[in-house]
């Protein structure tokens, strides 16, 4: 699983360096329909503490020194720490990547993978940093963006509406993991207004935004027209 680093970022102003982390969408089929698994933060936690986000986390050092091996690699550890589900980096399908704006003090540079679902496990909370597991059908993910009782991050907000519009325009998830081979994935690093709104790369003000950024090309920007480009 080889694929270059992405080229460096626009402006070049010091801000605090972002870790290298790692995350797995777990898909699967269940009655006719595809659903996602959720892990829910325990409350305790500073970082996004009580939010629903997918298994992840940071990268070690002891997972290598190539950049895509060793975060397939950090992802499958954290899926089996958190959620108790075995996976080989050889099953991961790279889907994407976001870096937290450059403004904020903790940040996180991290790879997005998908897999099914393992035959034969059960997924379980088996982590102090998971206190609830949840399947979300994509059918219903508009749901997150209203917060209440299910708050997720803004990325993965992103990542569930891209692996629903996929799931809509291939018609199935089979179709869906095959085309993903060979589909690009650009990074998006979100600009910060006034440090309270985020301001994405298809934005069409994003490029005047102070801060860091990462520039994507006309026909980048126009795949993504019709998402919202600030939350």
């Amino acid at each position: 699983m080889t694929v270059p680093d992405p080229p460096h970022p626009t402006d070049a102003t010091a801000v605090a360096q972002a870790r290298p982390a790692s995350t797995v969408v777990v898909v699967d089929e269940q009655n006719g329909e595809v659903a996602v698994l959720m892990v829910r933060r325990n409350t305790a936690l500073q970082f996004y503490g009580g939010f629903w986000v997918f298994p992840g986390g940071v990268i070690d050092a002891a997972d290598g020194s190539d950049a895509m091996q060793a975060a397939a690699q950090a992802g499958c550890r954290e899926l089996q720490e958190e959620a108790g589900l075995r996976v080989t980096p050889s099953d991961l399908v790279y889907w994407a990547h976001w870096i937290t704006p450059s403004v904020l003090p903790r940040r996180y540079d991290t790879r997005f993978f998908i897999a099914r679902q393992p035959l034969d496990q059960a997924p379980s909370v088996t982590d102090g940093e998971v206190t609830a597991l949840s399947w979300l059908p994509l059918a219903v993910w508009t749901r997150v963006w209203e917060g209440g009782d299910f708050p997720v991050p803004f990325a993965t907000q992103f990542v569930l509406r891209e692996l629903a519009e996929a799931l809509q325009q291939h018609g199935s998830l089979a179709a869906v993991l095959a085309t993903a081979v060979a589909r690009p994935v650009l990074t998006i690093l979100p600009k910060a207004l006034n440090d309270e709104v985020s301001v994405l790369p298809w934005d069409p003000h994003y490029e005047a935004l102070p801060g860091h950024g990462w520039s994507w090309s006309p026909a980048q920007t126009a795949t993504r027209r019709h998402w919202p480009s600030r939350g």
